[in-house]
């Protein structure tokens, strides 16, 4: 079906639906662009996903619950449109196996003991934590979103008994886990959109799925080492339209990386219209031209400097 405007399809879940504060304001920066938006989730029977040009997977963090079947579609719809961020990428990001990737790489990653539902014995927290040293950890599903399924352990025995329950319960439901150590100073956030750093937040680390993320979060100065960090990331992957590198400093005040967010990151636009203003001209562009994503180089040749120039206002305030 040709149509006589562009579309772009920003894709959510049901229990995201015109919740997300970052799918809003996009969708607003592309209405005064022009652009059509269809804002649907994925897992709706009824929408034609060959009507749109483009189609912007973003906040469907349900995937988690049903992580085949929402594969299962993003291979459907690429074969009608131009998906963005680009199906290996959502294959890749959608299990947090992905930290080993980029560890093997040599990307200071936080230190992790990962544990499959096919470990014969699931290991002992205490020894775990008596043997790395760790005062408190973090307990994570493999395939999760935010801080679903997240259990804080401390050495205490009661702490070290609820824990202990929590993992042996996951594994036995199939479930693979992953064991890190609690740093509890929280994460500093560093966006890109269309491979470009834009801006940078602070939250603190969030436990539970009732703390509010987006009131928690404030926008903080571009550093140099965590700008170059997260490069380094970006550099080794495909291009990506948006992407989240969470980042954080272990006891020693080595930086490493936490989470990489490629799948339905918080964007916390709140804290940079410029950046909004940014991916929402680079999705009108390729609205009308899908042809312009090279798979190679994303937005490509003429096109990508006139992004660069049209998003000049972007901060880029560096400190040491």
């Amino acid at each position: 079906m040709t149509q006589l405007y562009p579309l772009v399809a920003l894709v959510t879940c049901a229990d995201d639906f015109y919740r997300d504060p970052d799918d809003l304001v996009v969708q607003q920066a592309l209405s005064r662009l022009g652009v059509h938006v269809d804002l649907v989730c994925w897992n709706d029977p009824t929408y034609q996903w060959e009507r749109p040009s483009l189609v912007v997977v973003r906040s469907v963090r349900d995937y988690n619950r049903q992580r085949g079947a929402f594969l299962h579609w993003a291979r459907r719809v690429a074969r009608q449109a131009l998906l963005l961020n680009p199906l290996p990428l959502l294959e890749w990001n959608t299990q947090r196996w992905y930290l080993r990737d980029l560890a093997a790489q040599g990307i200071p990653v936080v230190p992790t003991h990962w544990v499959k539902p096919t470990t014969a014995a699931p290991p002992s927290l205490a020894h775990l934590l008596a043997e790395r040293g760790w005062q408190e950890a973090i307990i994570k599903p493999v395939i999760a979103t935010g801080p679903t399924g997240l259990r804080l352990v401390t050495r205490a025995q009661e702490s070290l008994n609820q824990g202990q329950a929590h993992l042996d319960a996951s594994l036995a439901h199939g479930a693979a886990m992953m064991v890190q150590p609690f740093l509890p100073e929280g994460e500093q956030s560093v966006m890109a959109i269309c491979g470009q750093i834009t801006h940078a937040v602070h939250a603190p680390c969030q436990l539970t799925e009732e703390e509010d993320e987006v009131r928690n979060t404030v926008a903080v100065p571009l550093q140099r080492d965590y700008v170059a960090f997260a490069r380094d990331i970006l550099s080794r992957l495909p291009p990506t339209l948006f992407a989240r590198v969470d980042l954080l400093r272990d006891t020693t005040g080595r930086l490493r990386l936490s989470e990489l967010h490629l799948v339905a990151p918080r964007l916390c636009f709140q804290c940079s219209s410029a950046a909004c203003e940014r991916l929402a001209r680079a999705l009108s562009r390729l609205a009308r031209q899908p042809s312009l994503w090279r798979q190679g180089s994303g937005l490509s040749g003429v096109e990508g400097e006139l992004l660069e120039r049209h998003s000049s206002v972007v901060s880029h305030v560096v400190v040491g």
